[in-house]
Parts: C-alpha cells; sequence; structure tokens
C-alpha cells in the first residue's frame, strides 16, 4: 500500500525555505542562530511580549536575510548600507522579494511586515516606506541592529569593538538608540 505523503508542517517549510536560502548566501546555521538568540534577548527587555510576539522575531530573525537571495551573486555579501548610504540602488529590493517569497503563508503576516521593514531608518531616509522612529515595528529595528552588525563584521572584518562603534555612530539616524544600547550588552 502506497502512503500518500502529507503537505509539511509551517515548521518544516520555515526550516525548508531558511536552509534555501542559507545554502544561496552561503551563511552557516551558526550565523542564523547568533541573529536569532540576539533578537529574542533584546525583545524582551524593550517590550511586553506574547508566546506569539516571540515565534514571530524568531521565524523573522531565522528568515532575516530571505531577501537577499533576489541580489546577483556580486552583491551577496556587500552590505546594505555602507557609510550610512545604501551600498547599490538593488538592495531597494530585498523587503520587496522576502515579501513575496513569503506572501503565500497567511501564519507569517507579521513576520513578512517585520522583514518588509527591515531597511526602514530612524530620521525617515530608509526604504521601503520611509517610515521614521516609532513608525518602524520594533522588531525590525532590533532585527536591522543585528544583521548590520553581521554585515559589518563580514564586510570589513571589523572586530566586534569596532563594529559596535559604527552602530552608535549612526544611533537615532539610522537606528533605535535604544536597540543599539542594548545591543552592546
Amino acid at each position: 500500500i502506497r502512503k500518500t505523503p502529507s503537505a509539511p508542517s509551517e515548521d518544516e517549510e520555515i526550516d525548508l525555505i531558511s536552509k534555501l536560502y542559507s545554502t544561496r548566501l552561503s551563511i552557516s546555521r551558526e550565523i542564523i542562530n547568533l541573529i536569532e538568540g540576539a533578537s529574542l534577548w533584546m525583545i524582551n527587555f524593550l517590550e511586553y511580549t506574547t508566546d506569539e510576539d516571540m515565534q514571530d522575531i524568531e521565524i523573522a530573525a531565522n528568515l532575516s536575510l530571505l531577501g537577499r537571495i533576489g541580489l546577483p551573486d556580486n552583491l551577496l555579501n556587500l552590505p546594505v548600507y555602507i557609510d550610512g548610504k545604501v551600498s547599490d540602488p538593488l538592495m531597494y529590493q530585498i523587503p520587496i522579494v522576502a515579501r513575496n517569497l513569503l506572501a503565500g503563508i497567511p501564519r507569517l503576516y507579521k513576520v513578512r511586515e517585520i522583514l518588509f521593514h527591515i531597511y526602514e531608518n530612524m530620521d525617515g531616509t530608509g526604504f521601503p516606506d520611509k517610515l521614521q522612529s516609532w513608525q518602524i515595528p520594533l522588531k525590525s529595528r532590533i532585527l536591522r541592529v543585528v544583521l548590520d552588525y553581521y554585515d559589518i563584521i563580514r564586510y570589513y572584518n571589523a572586530k566586534s569593538s569596532d563594529a559596535l562603534e559604527i552602530l552608535k555612530e549612526y544611533a537615532n539616524q539610522l537606528y533605535d538608540k535604544r536597540v543599539v544600547i542594548l545591543f552592546e550588552q
């Protein structure tokens, strides 16, 4: 008797998406775990969170680099921002690609919105919607700091203390200063 395979569970779908994009971007599970761990730790200090909130930021952290799979190979390792400016016009595609890839999974609506607003700047100069300060979802602000820290370390081969100094330099312009201060801890 031949069994019909069942549809994958939501967790299995998320795991598959994560494996696919991390393979495309050559990102280790260890890096994704660090992004997730830092994000979960910070959200507990900055906002009252429900179990659903925690699950949303955990999934968003796991999928935080998803939008980059739409970039050409020569841009995969380039930070989205360099010296406070978008490094390449194709970077504007990142939130759109992430949102579109997750559009078919209704449960991930909040995750899609978190990923869609990661590159908004505190001063309103970011993208895609030019939101500013409190308009930017807190979970997006948290992921932004963690992702840019990772980009700075990787791209510049910087020490942790140097990467933190760069984040502090752009606090209140690009980043939520509270998030940067907490991340330093």
